[in-house]
């Protein structure tokens, strides 16, 4: 009775193991699929770039192109600026070689704005001043040229700290009258010569005192180099002797003092206004 319900049993526990390995089998057969796709997939992704490689390549290639487009626009930048510059040296050159019936020569070495002039009493200099703090002597000998675009030789004379707004030759040609324009004074300035005879330098000889009437307008000296004029803005001149002595004060008059000399004599100063002419006599000859 026993044996019987054994077998029975035996036979439960066979018909079940079927089953359960067909169904390892197959999740394994899944699970290897599953393995094989994931892994196709990411090979895939390795080779193709992803969306944020992707918008990073394009950030850079814009990057890259505002650049060239940057570099493209300074290099036109540079290519305009040669051509004006090559223009306004055209325009420079064009008007330097102008032709004119009584164009002797063109006068070319200051770096600023030239201020004043003057010729010497015996004919053979001219002194011009500038803001780039020298004066250039010119021998008016080289004037007289077949060119004239030639290049003119000059004697270059530095001032320091410095420059002259007006300046005058001395009658005997050895020295010089600036008026300062920092120092609103009249400076003395003797002419220092090389052993050629070419001007080497300025030497400060004295300042004419400073006054109360303000800026000095017009500076001149007599034929003879006795005294020196300064005429100033609130229309009053001054005369002064060489070693800088007060002579006279002459009160002119005008409403403005547009402008003062000593006559070829130096005999007589003059003045110009806005409402009169004065002319006047002095006496210290």
């Amino acid at each position: 009775m026993n044996r019987p319900k054994e077998n029975t049993e035996d036979d439960s526990s066979s018909s079940l193991a079927g089953p359960v390995t067909v169904a390892v089998l197959f999740g394994g057969a899944l699970l290897l699929l599953i393995l094989a796709l994931f892994g196709n997939k990411k090979s895939n992704n390795a080779d193709d770039p992803s969306l944020e490689e992707q918008a990073e390549d394009i950030v850079k290639g814009k990057g890259k192109k505002v650049k060239s487009e940057s570099a493209a626009a300074a290099a036109e930048k540079e290519r305009e600026q040669r051509r004006a510059a090559a223009g306004q040296n055209q325009k420079g050159k064009a008007k330097d070689t102008f032709a004119h019936p009584l164009l002797v020569t063109t006068l070319r070495g200051h770096t600023g704005e030239i201020c004043d002039g003057d010729f010497s009493a015996n004919g053979k200099y001219l002194v011009t001043s500038s803001e780039d703090r020298s004066v250039h002597i010119w021998t008016c000998a080289d004037f007289l040229s077949d060119d004239p675009a030639k290049e003119i030789r000059h004697s270059r004379l530095n001032m320091d700290y410095d420059h002259a707004v007006l300046v005058r030759f001395s009658p005997d040609s050895k020295a010089l009258l600036g008026r300062m324009n920092n120092d609103n004074v009249v400076r003395v300035l003797k002419l220092n010569k090389k052993p050629d005879g070419h001007y080497a330098g300025l030497q400060t000889v004295l300042d004419l005192p400073t006054t109360s009437h303000g800026e000095i307008v017009f500076m001149d000296i007599n034929c003879n180099g006795k005294f020196i004029m300064t005429g100033y803005a609130d229309t009053q001149i001054c005369l002064w002797s060489l070693k800088g002595n007060l002579l006279a004060t002459i009160v002119t008059n005008v409403a403005t003092l547009h402008c003062a000399k000593v006559s070829p004599c130096g005999r007589f100063v003059a003045a110009s206004g806005a409402n009169q002419f004065p002319f006047g006599t002095q006496q210290f000859l």
